[in-house]
């Protein structure tokens, strides 16, 4: 899912950057920051792969190989 959607990603990445940049300037625990930051990325990457792994079982054509 989010190998399709690169360009959102990249936006969602650079915004939530931008937040932890913000939220790091104004208590000035940057790593403190940057690890919630990294964690919800991650969240968000396994909840999208796991949603894309039930559509695509969902709409599975039968017999396609993929070629």
């Amino acid at each position: 899912m989010l190998k399709q959607s690169s360009l959102a990603s990249i936006i969602g990445v650079v915004e939530l950057t931008r937040r932890g940049e913000y939220v790091a300037a104004y208590t000035y625990r940057a790593f403190e920051a940057y690890l919630i930051v990294a964690s919800i990325y991650l969240a968000a990457s396994y909840i999208f792969s796991y949603l894309s792994k039930i559509l695509e079982k969902k709409y599975k054509i039968p017999g396609y190989t993929g070629v």
